[in-house]
């Protein structure tokens, strides 16, 4: 009979591990010889090269779900760029019934899109102003405030009209249906008045620097007037969306800064430093790309994108429209 009270285990850590089993004396029938000495192989190469295979798989796996939400990012980015661009102010927004004088204006695009405008009059002047209003606004609320303001400070008749999808203008915003409209809306002003387009102040704020820019050189003006706008949409959104393509993606551009490179005539313009919405950087990179001798900027440390028109720019701009129009 075996004495298993006589067995001892003895293990060695090595490469391998190896048990050893002692046999009592009387116990070959139950241990036979081939049992005394068992070695147990564990392959740790097998076991690393596993690991680093499940490791690589989870990385590509990490990278196929970034790379799918990056791709998502950026669709949703573009499927929204007209809405982000021009989110467009309703006929809800601003008093329609506005206590000043105005005449109330519909017009057509050359395309067939309805729109509609205020030719805000200012007695007895010759002088015209084309405003063409940031992407917050429409005719109601440019009308009442910036583009009135303007209008008074350089005694000049104003035309203020919407985009499309702007206000109670038809249709959808797109760069190329707001070239369409700027068209349409110097077409309009020159034929009321029986003025050459060269006759007319054009000004831009914000967006609506873009069709100011884009008009003052297909039709020509008297001067461009430019308020916190910019070098071109893509340098304003590459810089708010880094991680995105834009420059590359984006449908809707408004290149000003190429555009007023040709640009020799009288050009005012206006950015506050601590605009965050239009960055300065692009109002001063619009400026330096236009070759004009005659143009002024104006800029304060405090000013951003929502601050009032400076009382010293409304000079500047009374005493702009004064030595264009010499009267």
């Amino acid at each position: 009979m075996c004495d298993f009270s006589a067995m001892h285990c003895v293990c060695r850590r090595k490469t391998s591990a190896v048990v050893q089993v002692d046999r009592p004396s009387g116990c070959s029938a139950v241990f036979p010889n081939s049992f005394h000495n068992v070695s147990v192989g564990v392959n740790r190469p097998f076991f690393e090269n596993h690991n680093i295979k499940m490791l690589i798989l989870w990385i590509k796996r990490i990278l196929l779900t970034l790379s799918l939400l990056y791709f998502i990012a950026v669709g949703l980015l573009l499927l929204f760029e007209n809405y982000l661009v021009y989110p467009g102010a309703s006929k809800d927004r601003g008093n329609y019934n506005a206590e000043f004088e105005f005449e109330d204006v519909y017009f057509t695009a050359a395309d067939g899109t309805k729109l509609h405008g205020w030719m805000i009059p200012y007695a007895d002047s010759k002088r015209y102003v084309l405003y063409c209003h940031g992407n917050a606004e429409n005719v109601a609320v440019a009308g009442g405030g910036v583009a009135k303001l303007m209008g008074a400070a350089m005694k000049a008749n104003v035309f203020v009209y919407d985009y499309r999808g702007f206000g109670k203008s038809a249709g959808n915003s797109t760069e190329a249906g707001i070239k369409l409209d700027t068209d349409a809306a110097m077409d309009w002003l020159c034929q009321r008045f029986e003025i050459k387009p060269t006759d007319v102040i054009v000004e831009g704020f914000s967006v609506g620097g873009g069709p100011a820019v884009y008009i003052g050189m297909k039709q020509g003006a008297k001067g461009l007037l430019l308020q916190r706008t910019f070098s071109s949409l893509p340098d304003v959104a590459a810089q708010k969306h880094p991680w995105a393509p834009v420059r590359l993606l984006m449908r809707n551009r408004f290149d000003s800064a190429s555009l007023i490179a040709d640009y020799h005539g009288p050009l005012l313009q206006s950015h506050g430093a601590m605009d965050q919405v239009v960055p300065f950087t692009f109002g001063k990179k619009l400026h330096d790309a236009c070759p004009s001798t005659d143009k002024q900027f104006f800029t304060r440390p405090d000013m951003d994108h929502f601050s009032h028109v400076d009382p010293a720019f409304l000079e500047m701009a009374s005493q702009f429209a004064d030595r264009l129009y010499g009267n």
